[in-house]
């Protein structure tokens, strides 16, 4: 089985990797960043960082959000064909929903958080939280795990607006 992960910022990528013994390899267009495992049967992926911005401890400003998630995502299924896709990182929002660093959150809906449409009926769609079919199988799951709506997003605040 291959899997594939992906991770928002580089920072969460390096750790990540540490800890499963995975390897940067040099991606040859510099897009996205890219590590792995000797037998290549998992395979990470990060949307690596923009020079062009620099962050407050003077490093270029990690590609986070939805769109470079989605990018990053499209680049794993077309070029590494995983078989399971495993979306990590914080998650924001750790402490408000008693989750805690090292926790598995299932998604039982997805949401965006972020999509403002002032218009009768625009307003539910732009938060958009769709129920996930399927969620029946979580029974099956044999380690601890939380289930809650992942919300995603390119602008981010403090609060909650999905509950």
């Amino acid at each position: 089985m291959k899997i594939g992960l992906i991770v928002a910022i580089k920072p969460e990528a390096d750790r990540i990797a540490l800890a499963l013994g995975l390897t940067q390899v040099e991606v040859q267009d510099y897009s996205y960043c890219m590590y792995t495992n000797p037998d290549n049967n998992i395979i990470m992926l990060t949307p690596g960082a923009d020079p062009a911005f620099i962050a407050y401890d003077n490093q270029p400003v990690c590609r986070a959000g939805k769109v470079s998630a989605g990018i990053i995502t499209t680049i794993l299924i077309e070029r590494y064909h995983p078989d399971v896709i495993i979306n990590c990182g914080t998650a924001a929002g750790i402490a408000t929903n008693n989750v805690h660093i090292g926790d598995i959150v299932v998604a039982n809906a997805v949401a965006n958080h972020d999509i403002h449409i002032p218009l009768p009926g625009y307003d539910a769609y732009g938060i958009r939280k769709i129920t996930l079919k399927g969620i029946e199988l979580f029974e099956r799951i044999t380690f601890p795990y939380k289930q809650g709506t992942v919300s995603s997003g390119e602008s981010f605040t403090s609060g909650s607006i999905l509950k």
